[in-house]
């Protein structure tokens, strides 16, 4: 699921044999992947290793091109992929047209210190999303206790400034 723009799990699973028996590919942590059917250009980075069906894209980011710029790149050229769909049913930007596009890139220095600067906060915003999950987590065991009474809380006395 996605609460931002990491994609922590997903609610379906490919098992082993199934990922062996497919034409499906497992990425690396920190892939962008991008809804290339219907929703085009919906953009999320995997924390984990993981796969996609046929409706996504995903980008690897690699030694020229950090996660960070990837991203931020691919969100701001949605427009571009939606114009370059086609379809009748539903509107889909194919494999090869996206592969077509050019990116435009600053100098490696630049676009390395565009990654120092950005990486801390992408970090730090996968680390939150993390604690909120294990958050819920907690709050959907402790819920049920609660109400059904089997868990029961001292409630504080309330103290008074004077």
């Amino acid at each position: 699921s996605s609460n931002g723009i990491f994609l922590e799990r997903s609610k379906s699973t490919i098992s082993e044999k199934g990922l062996k028996g497919s034409s499906a590919k497992l990425f690396p942590p920190y892939s962008i992947m991008m809804t290339s059917r219907a929703t085009i250009g919906a953009v999320g980075i995997n924390s984990s290793a993981g796969c996609t069906n046929q409706g996504f894209i995903t980008c690897l980011p690699n030694d020229r091109i950090p996660y960070t710029f990837l991203y931020h790149w691919i969100v701001s050229n949605k427009e571009t992929f939606e114009l370059l769909a086609s379809g009748s049913t539903f509107l889909e930007i194919t494999k090869g047209t996206f592969k077509k596009i050019n990116i435009l890139l600053p100098k490696k220095d630049i676009l390395n210190r565009f990654h120092i600067i950005v990486n801390p906060i992408f970090k730090q915003i996968e680390n939150l999303l993390q604690k909120n999950t294990q958050l819920n987590e907690i709050r959907d065991r402790l819920l049920p206790r609660l109400i059904s009474g089997k868990l029961k809380l001292k409630i504080a006395e309330e103290v008074q400034c004077l």
